[in-house]
């Protein structure tokens, strides 16, 4: 799942033989994996080494949708950094977004836009108000 500037963390996407889709974090197939992780390998972020990958049945972003015939998969870079659209098909078209890391770059839906502007009207103030005051500060140093 390619990024619009590639900073979030991707995804591998595959499609099954039940013909859903399922996503496979990026991690989890490092060849880099050992098996007993030193402290520098989690604060890289290195999974450990499994033989087998475990399949999380709750990351089939196809839902409990089945592309019948699955044909092919494709995914691009959505405007939003956090965010990927992948699209699917086969017999059917099937089209989502995900966002591998969450989606850090979206506001919520009761964030304060009011607030936002005060403060902004406020520090704005404030600044042209300080910069007065050391502008007369200074002419009054000058003038003693």
């Amino acid at each position: 799942t390619p990024s619009h500037h590639g900073i979030t963390t991707t995804q591998l996407v595959s499609g099954f033989a039940d013909d859903r889709i399922h996503v496979i974090d990026r991690r989890a197939i490092d060849p880099r994996r050992p098996e007993k992780p030193t402290d520098a390998d989690k604060e890289e972020g290195l999974m450990p080494y499994m033989p087998f990958l475990g399949i999380d049945l709750r990351a089939h972003i196809s839902y409990n949708l089945t592309i019948a015939k699955l044909a092919g998969i494709t995914s691009a870079p959505s405007e939003r950094e956090s965010t990927s659209v992948i699209f699917a098909w086969g017999h059917d078209l099937f089209c989502t977004a995900v966002t591998p890391a969450r989606s850090y770059d979206k506001l919520n839906d009761d964030f304060n836009y009011s607030l936002l502007a005060v403060m902004t009207i406020a520090l704005i103030v404030a600044t042209f108000v300080l910069k007065s005051m050391a502008a007369s500060n200074n002419v009054k140093m000058a003038w003693s």
